[in-house]
C-alpha cells in the first residue's frame, strides 16, 4: 500500500506542477493581449472627433495624399510635409489616427484650422529593411462630415547605396588549364551619380582585380544604377586542383548613412579547378570537390573508392608522393586498377575512416580535408 500511495502522490505532484506551469505561462500572455486591446480602444476613442449635426461644417482639402520619394538608402530617414486647408465655414479639427510601422506624424497635436487657413502635417519614416515597393502611411481624422478620415501614403524603394552583381559570390564555372581565366562583374550605385573605388584587396597572388567605369547608360539602367564599375577578375591556372574561394575587398568613398563609415564591398571569387585528373564515383560530388561519406557506425567504419583517370599521365604512372589528412585517422591509398589495360590508365583512390576511430561529424562548415601530392607535372 505504501508503494501505491507514493506513486499516486508522485503523479499528483507532477500534475500539480504542470498545472502551475500552465497557469504561470498562460495568464501573463492573456493579460498582455487584454491590455493591448484596451489601449487600442482608448486610442480609437481618443481619436474620435465630434461632428456637428446641423452645421456649419469645415471642409478639409488636401491636394496631395500620396508622396513618392523615388529611392532612398536603408538607414536614412525620410520626411515630407502635407498641407491641409480648411475651405469650410467652421474650424477644422485634426487628430492623429493609426500609423503603419516605420512612420511617425509630427507637428500635429489636436490641431485646429480656422476657415480659410491651412496647417502642415509632417510625416517621417525610417525603413528597417530593403524594399522595392516601400509603402507606409498614416491616418488623419477630422470633424469634416464628408472627409472624416484622410489617408496619407509614402511610396518608393529602399535600396542599398551600392550593389554588387552578382551579389557577394562571384563564381567561375571552370578554370582554363592553358592560360588565365577572366570573370566580369559589376558594382553599381542606385543612389549616387558618381563614386570612386579607392582601394582593392585580394589575399591571393593568383587573383588579380581591376575596375573600369561603366559609361553605357543602358547597362547602368539595366543594373538599376546611376553610376558603376566593371570589375574584372583574373584567376591564374596555377590555383590548386579542387574547389576554391578567394576573398576580395573593394573600398569605396561612399559612406553608410547610419554610421558615416566608408562602405566596403566584400566578395568571394569561387570556383573549381578540375585539373588534368578526372575523378569518377557515385560518392564524388564534383562541383564541391567532396566525397559524401553519409552516416555510418563508427565501430564499423566506412571505405569509399573513387576512380582517377589522369590526362598526360607520367611515364612512371600516377603516384601519390604525400598525403595530408585532417583528421589524422583518415587513411588514403592509390593503386593501379588491375582491369585498366590501355592508357591513360585508371587508378583506384581509396579513402577510409577506419573502424573504431572516434565518432565525428564532418559538414560543409567543418569538413574533413585531404591533400594529395602527386608526381603529375600540372597537378602537383
Amino acid at each position: 500500500m505504501r508503494v501505491i500511495v507514493v506513486v499516486v502522490g508522485f503523479f499528483a505532484v507532477v500534475l500539480s506542477t504542470f498545472a502551475v506551469v500552465w497557469l504561470v505561462r498562460d495568464r501573463p500572455q492573456a493579460q498582455i493581449e487584454a491590455a493591448q486591446k484596451k489601449q487600442l480602444k482608448e486610442a480609437e476613442k481618443e481619436a474620435e472627433l465630434v461632428i456637428s449635426k446641423n452645421g456649419p461644417w469645415p471642409k478639409a482639402v488636401i491636394d496631395e495624399t500620396d508622396y513618392t520619394f523615388g529611392r532612398m538608402a536603408l538607414g536614412e530617414t525620410g520626411t515630407h510635409d502635407f498641407v491641409i486647408r480648411n475651405e469650410g465655414e467652421a474650424p477644422l479639427r485634426l487628430k492623429k489616427g493609426p500609423t503603419t510601422c516605420q512612420c511617425t506624424v509630427s507637428r500635429l497635436a489636436d490641431e485646429e484650422i480656422l476657415p480659410g487657413q491651412s496647417a502642415t502635417i509632417n510625416l517621417t519614416w525610417e525603413p528597417t529593411a530593403q524594399a522595392e515597393e516601400f509603402g507606409k502611411g498614416a491616418e488623419i481624422r477630422t470633424n469634416d462630415p464628408e472627409n472624416s478620415s484622410i489617408q496619407l501614403k509614402i511610396l518608393g524603394a529602399v535600396v542599398p547605396i551600392v550593389i554588387a552583381n552578382p551579389d557577394r559570390i562571384w563564381p567561375i564555372d571552370e578554370i582554363r588549364e592553358n592560360g588565365p581565366t577572366d570573370l566580369f562583374t559589376k558594382l553599381v550605385s542606385p543612389l549616387k551619380e558618381e563614386f570612386a573605388i579607392t582601394k582593392i584587396e585580394s589575399d591571393s597572388p593568383l587573383v588579380k582585380v581591376v575596375t573600369e567605369p561603366i559609361t553605357d547608360a543602358k547597362i547602368l539602367s539595366e543594373s538599376r544604377g546611376l553610376s558603376g564599375y566593371w570589375v574584372k577578375i583574373t584567376v591564374q591556372p596555377q590555383v590548386p586542383v579542387g574547389a576554391f574561394s578567394f576573398p576580395v575587398r573593394l573600398h569605396t568613398d561612399l559612406t553608410a548613412p547610419n554610421s558615416g563609415e566608408p562602405i566596403v564591398v566584400d566578395a568571394f571569387v569561387t570556383g573549381q579547378r578540375r585539373g588534368p585528373i578526372r575523378i569518377l564515383g557515385s560518392r564524388w560530388i564534383e562541383n564541391r570537390s567532396a566525397i559524401g561519406f553519409g552516416q555510418f557506425d563508427a565501430q564499423e567504419g566506412r571505405k569509399v573508392t573513387l576512380t582517377l583517370i589522369p590526362k598526360d599521365e607520367p611515364a612512371e604512372g600516377l603516384q601519390v608522393t604525400d598525403v595530408i589528412c585532417q583528421p589524422k585517422e583518415l587513411r588514403v591509398s592509390l593503386a593501379l586498377d588491375e582491369k585498366s589495360k590501355t592508357t591513360p590508365h585508371r587508378y583506384a583512390l581509396t579513402v577510409e575512416y577506419p573502424a573504431g576511430a572516434p565518432r565525428a561529424t564532418f559538414s560543409d562548415e567543418h569538413p574533413a580535408q585531404i591533400e594529395l601530392r602527386t608526381n603529375h607535372a600540372t597537378a602537383p
